[in-house]
């Protein structure tokens, strides 16, 4: 049997493919339903996905409102906006989770509630049970139970810090009328805020890794007062921590893998996470229905597809964000929307931060 820890879209993504192709799959995780913080912005490259390797176009009924168009904001400052072809899709994340459960149960996958403590060998420890597994799967977060009993725990010090509120849009009037999806440089040294439209509510986000004496509280206060939303009564504020600064560079080892926020698969640029959470569970699965050395064939995969982004996003924020780049960068969005519509690229997949880059900086 295969084990999968976690029922968010990495672990549901490996699931469904294990399944169809005839392999006895167990998904579990402690809570379901579930929630998690997350600013719910899908990328077209994610709904490819779904589409190309997974079989299923995205849920229109998960979807709380979408959008072609893009803003970039330094501090409270719109520096400009850009609309296209490429659709953003801001979801419900609780009913986008919901929605892949349906779909592994569909599959053939068994979904329980469960929660992993650790394994020994080939079994695993579930809710003080013994379960005997094949393959163990861990898309089970940044703080992976299966990561820290394998020793491949993300260290502390490489977690970003989020924090987000859910306001409706009648208690914030200076963005009532919000329709792009809004990025905003500026409150973190090494961070951004979001804004994301969702229907009648804005979901409102700060994170980053903070750095030297930055109060990561204090520039989330300060952001909601640029956005107007200081003043909104009963706004319920969440907080997590966020993988951001070391992903790992062998998720598999023998028949254990890591998926998702579990590898520490969040662009470190932009912070994007369900499309890569996606794509691990894919090529963990695809690389276990091929046979053989898995855990090396998994480890090439995600070099190829993930972290080699990664790579490039990581450079790609140090110059964006830090002087003295970070003014010419933020000139460069200022001065025409070349730049937006290259940034848009990237972020649909249909170029690298190389790609970026060219044509970018001075000249482009």
């Amino acid at each position: 049997m295969d084990l999968i820890v976690g029922a968010g879209p990495a672990g549901c993504a490996a699931g469904i493919l294990l399944a169809r192709a005839g392999r006895d799959v167990l998904i579990v995780d402690r809570a379901l339903p579930r929630d998690k913080l997350c600013g719910g912005l899908v990328t077209d490259k994610a709904a490819r996905l779904l589409a190309e390797r997974l079989g299923r176009e995205f849920p229109a009924g998960v979807v709380a409102q979408s959008s072609r168009a893009f803003e970039i904001c330094d501090g409270p400052e719109l520096l400009n906006r850009a609309e296209g072809t490429r659709l953003l899709r801001f979801v419900d994340r609780p009913r986008f989770d919901a929605w892949l459960v349906e779909e592994a149960l569909r599959a053939g996958c068994r979904v329980e509630k469960g929660e992993c403590s650790g394994f020994q060998g080939q079994t695993a420890r579930v809710s003080g049970a013994d379960v005997p597994f094949q393959a163990l799967i861990g898309a089970d977060g940044v703080f992976s139970a299966v990561g820290k009993a394998a020793g491949r725990a993300l260290p502390g010090k490489s977690l970003a810090v989020g924090l987000q509120v859910d306001v409706p849009r009648a208690a914030c009037p200076a963005l009532a009328g919000l329709d792009a999806a809004r990025i905003c440089f500026g409150y973190l040294r090494l961070g951004w805020g979001w804004v994301f439209p969702k229907g009648g509510m804005l979901s409102i986000g700060l994170g980053g890794m903070p750095g030297g004496r930055e109060d990561v509280v204090e520039a989330f206060r300060r952001f909601l007062e640029d956005c107007g939303a200081a003043g909104a009564r009963g706004l319920k504020v969440r907080g997590a921590k966020l993988p951001n600064e070391s992903w790992l560079r062998e998720p598999g080892s023998g028949s254990v893998f890591l998926c998702g926020d579990a590898a520490g698969f969040a662009e470190p640029l932009t912070g994007e996470g369900i499309h890569f959470a996606l794509l691990s569970g894919v090529l963990c699965a695809e690389s276990l229905l091929a046979g053989g050395d898995a855990a090396s064939r998994y480890n090439a995969a995600c070099r190829a597809g993930i972290t080699r982004l990664f790579d490039q996003a990581r450079r790609a924020r140090d110059l964006l964000l830090r002087e003295p780049f970070r003014s010419l960068a933020m000139r460069r969005f200022r001065s025409g929307t070349g730049v937006m519509e290259r940034f848009l690229r990237v972020l649909s997949g249909e170029t690298d931060y190389a790609g970026f880059f060219r044509g970018s900086l001075p000249g482009g």
